[in-house]
């Protein structure tokens, strides 16, 4: 009876060992608060500055929206993977690029088409080692970074315009100034390329459009009420892609067709009496 008591004892000890050891090195899953704190701290050693987070969900990765402190009204997208060892990816260098264009082309905008809300886009991928070429950002930068990476950089520019205050008079003047904006932009980036599309709606749809993408940009969201491409599918618009070296056309029912004046002028009547 001894001699099976002790090797009972045994036998127990060894399997308290076995789990001890299969267990030892299995951590256990973060905390949404310990992941909050694991991605403030990745953002602060990339840009050294504070962010907070706004939101952060767990999908096979770790996908957060987050903001500057000095800027509460930036949101950027941010993902890492699920041991969060460093970002995979943000959008934080082309965020800072878009708020330069929207302040710089919006007045322009505004004489064109009165009351009229801008948002710039720029969706290009992995920027981690961006610090790595240049110091600056702005379009000139990124375009030469984005060249250097082998690929194309181009920015998607939403024109949010209140049927009610155009008129036919000024189309003309609204084609001009359109190319002149957009072309002196493309010289600041390096000849980059740009998309524009005018949506014509009226200010209910602005102000919804607006409150969108301040609130959570160009991206979804699962706690988001009214999504940005919630709102655009119901505006009419043209779309106008101005490419390097004065390649331009719009694209018209899935057809590109070279940009001029009359094709502006006849889609823009089309458009605006859907």
């Amino acid at each position: 009876m001894k001699k099976r008591a002790i090797l009972r004892n045994v036998v127990l000890i060894l399997v308290v060992l076995i789990i001890l050891t299969l267990t030892a090195g299995c951590k256990r899953p973060m905390t949404t608060s310990a992941r909050e704190k694991r991605l403030k701290e990745l953002l602060k050693d990339k840009y050294g500055e504070d962010f907070e987070i706004r939101e952060l969900y767990v999908t096979g990765k770790v996908d957060a929206w987050c903001y500057p402190v000095n800027d509460p009204t930036m949101i950027i997208k941010v993902d890492t993977t699920l041991n969060m060892d460093e970002i995979g990816m943000d959008n934080y260098i082309q965020s800072i690029i878009c708020r330069q264009i929207d302040n710089e082309l919006t007045p322009g905008f505004q004489q064109v088409f009165k009351g009229c809300y801008l948002s710039s886009n720029n969706d290009y991928g992995n920027t981690n080692d961006y610090y790595d070429y240049y110091n600056s950002i702005n379009m000139k930068s990124f375009a030469q970074y984005v060249q250097k990476k082998g690929s194309k950089d181009y920015y998607t520019i939403a024109v949010f315009i209140d049927i009610d205050s155009i008129s036919s008079n000024n189309v003309l003047f609204e084609y001009e100034e359109i190319n002149k904006i957009i072309g002196e932009l493309q010289k600041k980036g390096d000849n980059t390329s740009v998309f524009v599309n005018l949506y014509f709606c009226d200010n209910k749809r602005i102000i919804e459009a607006q409150n969108a993408i301040s609130n959570y940009s160009w991206k979804d969201s699962e706690n988001s009420e009214t999504d940005i491409y919630d709102v655009i599918k119901k505006i009419p618009k043209i779309e106008i892609y101005f490419g390097r070296d004065a390649d331009s056309y719009l694209m018209v029912n899935g057809e590109k067709i070279e940009l001029s004046y009359q094709v502006y002028k006849k889609e823009r009547e089309a458009v605006i009496n859907e």
